[in-house]
């Protein structure tokens, strides 16, 4: 996604779901109508996908809009005290949003890290939780503001 999108308010993140909803229903309205394995042939060879996988990434766009809106509304209601352990970072290759989910902790394992490196456990816009080494989620990511 477009970097300059993401530091939006409210009502900017609403507009962006209701976006993505009609595009989700243009998706299927083309799927309903010319079928699942159908493609738009007046697009070039190298952008054409399925009716089935473009409502399927369109329904994707979607919940991760969501998401943000989602995050953005616990941040402004949930999180008013600064706490280090919930605030919004963004991916700065792919500029997936992401929360941290737990303040940095222990681990004991011998693969890929040393019994009790520091680590960040975080969950991404899709839900999914991650973990990285604390230096390397800082060398990674930057605060969303």
């Amino acid at each position: 996604m477009d970097e300059r999108f993401l530091n939006t308010g409210f009502k900017e993140k609403i507009d962006h779901v209701a976006e993505e909803c009609g595009e989700v229903v243009a998706a299927y309205g083309k799927m309903n109508r010319f079928g699942m394995q159908s493609v738009n042939p007046l697009l070039p060879l190298d952008q054409q996908e399925t009716n089935l996988d473009w409502i399927l990434r369109e329904i994707e766009d979607l919940y991760k809009a969501i998401n943000r809106l989602k995050l953005h509304m616990n941040q402004d209601i949930t999180f008013t005290k600064k706490d280090e352990s919930k605030k919004i970072y963004v991916h700065q290759k792919t500029g997936g949003i992401y929360q941290k989910v737990a303040r940095v902790a222990k681990v004991q394992t011998n693969i890929p890290l040393q019994d009790y490196d520091r680590v960040v456990v975080y969950e991404g816009e899709d839900g999914e939780t991650w973990i990285r080494p604390e230096s390397e989620f800082k060398e990674k990511f930057k605060e969303y503001e």
